[in-house]
Parts: C-alpha cells; sequence; structure tokens
C-alpha cells in the first residue's frame, strides 16, 4: 500500500473514529470498498445512526478529494483509488 493510500485510510479512520486492520486496508481497491467497510463498521454505532451508505459516501469522497486534490464531481464510487485516482 502506497504512502498517499495509508495516509487516506488514516484520515478515514480519524474522521469516522474506526480503525481499519492492515489486511482488510489492502484489499480496499475502490472508493465504493471504502465507503462499504466504513458503512459496515459504523451502521450500528449511536453516534452515526442518521449516515446511510450515501452520506458515508460523501464524506469519504470529500476525504479522497482533499488528499488527492481531484474536485468533488469527478470522483465515482466505482473509481479504482490507484488506477482512477493516482493514490500511489
Amino acid at each position: 500500500m502506497s504512502l498517499d493510500t495509508v495516509e487516506l485510510i488514516a484520515s478515514i479512520e480519524d474522521h469516522f473514529e474506526i480503525r481499519i486492520p492492515d489486511p482488510v486496508a489492502e484489499k480496499l481497491n475502490t472508493v465504493q470498498d471504502i465507503v462499504d467497510c466504513v458503512y459496515a463498521m459504523i451502521k450500528d454505532r449511536s453516534n452515526y445512526r442518521e449516515f446511510d451508505r450515501e452520506n458515508v459516501a460523501k464524506v469519504v469522497i470529500e476525504l479522497i478529494s482533499g488528499k488527492s486534490g481531484i474536485p468533488v464531481h469527478q470522483i465515482k464510487l466505482e473509481h479504482s483509488i490507484t488506477n482512477d485516482l493516482g493514490m500511489d
């Protein structure tokens, strides 16, 4: 996993107050993979009850945009973190 990707995962972990185990993080290839992972980890937590997958996707895309410099409107759920978004 590249430094860019590690920093992205760390910012997502900090934002959502979660820890994504390294073996899981290594399998996160697309924006959708990250959204699904985060949602699965927070869906039952009381402080995130109002978050559905769409809310999680919005925040994840904003965090990716902040780290990559790619405008939010250009980031799609199907994008590969490394191939499409250049986070390597």
